[in-house]
């Protein structure tokens, strides 16, 4: 009998992989979570940067979520995000004016923006996590910009059990990967005779450059969310997939 229910391997932080699998299970899909990253919040070293700023740019809800004691709806700064879900994580924290891109959500959206393409000698502090992507500030300094990364929290691994990564891989038809960390993650702890079951997941994934890590490491179906990385859309690229594989008649057997 072909399986008509659609399980998903959820490989996002805990903290963020419990909502997201109470919308995959509302929508009637069974979700698996497999943890590999978490995230510690650290004190940055130069948070002092962030009163004098003209402008904060925060690169994801987790660091707004970690800069909250340092931040205020009634400083001087103008506050932008690279995302909707990190803009809306900064509306929570009574900041009303946000600037996000206007469609690509990403640093190279920002930067886009007229905002910010007259910004010599602007303070300008991004707000993110330890490690990941330099461009913004590369291009912000470039465009002599005074830029200064003020780092809230660290990325750590986990490792779940062979037993645990065995049974999600095994089950999922789907994965719902968000990040390339997460991805290189899920590739570095899957033993090698289940490798080839890995790469036959479908992913759904929020932007190119994950769809291009995918790609390089052998996945052949990748779906991108076109729309910003909230619950609804990740869930609603799953059945968009799941719907598709069922009329084609491509289900699990």
């Amino acid at each position: 009998m072909p399986r008509t229910t659609a399980y998903v391997l959820v490989a996002r932080p805990p903290h963020q992989a419990a909502p997201l699998c109470a919308a995959l299970k509302n929508a009637g899909l069974q979700p698996l979570p497999l943890a590999l990253i978490d995230t510690q919040a650290c004190v940055p070293n130069n948070r002092n940067t962030i009163e004098n700023a003209d402008w904060l740019i925060f690169t994801s809800p987790n660091a707004v979520v970690n800069a909250r004691q340092l931040i205020s709806p009634t400083a001087r700064y103008q506050i932008a995000a690279v995302g909707r879900a990190t803009a809306k994580a900064l509306y929570d924290l009574g900041f009303t004016k946000v600037t996000i891109p206007e469609s690509e959500y990403s640093s190279e959206g920002l930067l886009a923006l007229e905002n910010f393409s007259a910004v010599k000698n602007l303070r300008i502090a991004i707000i993110k996590g330890q490690g990941g992507r330099e461009l913004l500030k590369q291009q912000l300094q470039s465009a002599g910009a005074q830029t200064s990364e003020v780092c809230v929290y660290k990325r750590v691994t986990l490792t779940p059990s062979i037993e645990e990564i065995t049974t999600a891989i095994e089950q999922a038809t789907f994965a719902i990967i968000t990040s390339q960390e997460i991805l290189q993650r899920l590739f570095e702890v899957t033993p090698y005779e289940l490798q080839a079951k890995l790469l036959t997941l479908q992913l759904v994934v929020p932007s190119a450059r994950v769809v291009q890590m995918a790609h390089s490491l052998g996945f052949t179906q990748v779906r991108q969310i076109s729309s910003p990385l909230t619950e609804s859309a990740m869930v609603a690229a799953v059945l968009d997939a799941h719907t598709t594989a069922i009329s084609s008649g491509h289900t699990d057997a």
